[in-house]
C-alpha cells in the first residue's frame, strides 16, 4: 500500500510513553481519494502521530496514542512553472498583442491543470478541525475521513 507512519512524542526523561495503537483509514475530498495530504493524529496529553496518504488516500499510523485525539490534515501546495522564452523580440504592436495573447491563453491553461479541490483551512489547525476521533487500545481504529 506504500503508506507512511512516525511517532514524534515529547522528551519526558522517561522511556515509556502512553499506550498506543495502530490506526488507519482514507481521506477524500468531496467524495475523491486525498492522496499526498499529511494527516496528524494529537491526543490530548500532546503526542503526535503523523502519516501521508497514498494515491488511494489510505493512511495508516503504527504509534497513535490511545485516546481522545484531534486530527488535522494538510496538502502540500504544488507549483508549476509559468515561464515563457521569447527567440525573437516583437517587432511591432500586432507581434506584441500576439505574444501577450498567447502568454495570457498559456498561464490560464496551465492554471487550470494545477488546480485542485483545495482543503479547506479550519482542518489545518488543532484548534480549528472538527475532526475528533478515540483511539482505542483493543479495537477498530480505521477511519473515514471525507472533508
Amino acid at each position: 500500500m506504500g503508506v507512511a507512519g512516525a511517532m514524534i512524542a515529547g522528551c519526558s526523561g522517561s522511556q515509556k510513553g502512553p499506550p498506543t495503537a495502530v490506526a488507519d483509514g482514507v481521506v477524500t475530498l468531496k467524495g475523491a481519494p486525498l492522496a499526498n495530504a499529511t494527516v496528524t493524529f494529537l491526543s490530548e496529553k500532546g503526542s503526535l502521530a503523523i502519516g501521508e496518504t497514498d494515491a488511494e488516500g489510505k493512511f495508516k499510523l503504527r504509534a497513535v496514542a490511545v485516546g481522545p485525539a484531534k486530527v488535522t490534515i494538510v496538502k502540500p501546495i504544488e507549483s508549476g512553472s509559468s515561464t515563457m522564452t521569447i527567440t525573437t523580440p516583437p517587432k511591432n504592436a500586432a507581434e506584441s498583442e500576439a505574444y501577450l495573447k498567447q502568454k495570457r491563453e498559456m498561464v490560464r491553461a496551465r492554471t487550470e491543470a494545477n488546480q485542485a479541490p483545495t482543503i479547506p483551512a479550519k482542518y489545518s489547525k488543532r484548534d480549528t478541525t472538527p475532526l475528533d476521533f478515540t483511539i482505542k487500545a483493543d479495537g477498530d481504529n480505521h477511519f473515514t475521513i471525507d472533508l
